[in-house]
């Protein structure tokens, strides 16, 4: 098979072009040292103010090791986007929520992914949205499932 016809080199193809549009975007004017990962997880702890959400949440929602949430956080933490709430139950663990700053981020960010994922969706039935859904749910299983690393 040719490389560039093989999934794995298609879903790093459609990762590289989101990346490239997100730092193309009007927000990424105004929001200093914004990293993908910071909207992503803002757009997170925005989805979930309802609940608490600690470091091990986002580990796990995002599947990504505890040293790699550990910086992010740090960093958000550092640029005024997070603040860690000691637990009122347990003080070892750190609820984290979003700052004032974070919020209004959020609110511009919100745009630029309705725009990306209108470009990204476009000329698709709904049929084939959701195939592709499931189809990638079925992949990111698949992956979560082989603990090599």
């Amino acid at each position: 098979m040719e490389k560039h016809n093989m999934m794995s080199f298609k879903i790093k193809t459609i990762s590289n072009l989101m990346k490239r549009h997100a730092d193309n975007s009007s927000v990424k004017q105004y929001a200093d040292n914004l990293t993908g990962s910071h909207g992503w997880f803002i757009g997170y702890l925005m989805d979930n103010e309802d609940i608490n959400i600690y470091q091990r949440d986002i580990e796990k929602h995002f599947n990504i090791r505890r040293s790699t949430a550990s910086g992010i956080l740090q960093l958000m933490e550092k640029n005024g986007l997070i603040i860690r709430i000691s637990d009122i139950d347990d003080k070892r663990m750190k609820r984290i929520v979003l700052t004032e700053k974070a919020r209004r981020t959020a609110r511009l960010i919100q745009g630029d992914i309705i725009s990306a994922e209108s470009i990204m969706l476009k000329g698709l039935s709904d049929a084939e949205i959701e195939a592709c859904k499931k189809t990638l749910d079925k992949i990111i299983d698949n992956m979560k499932g082989d603990s090599s690393d």
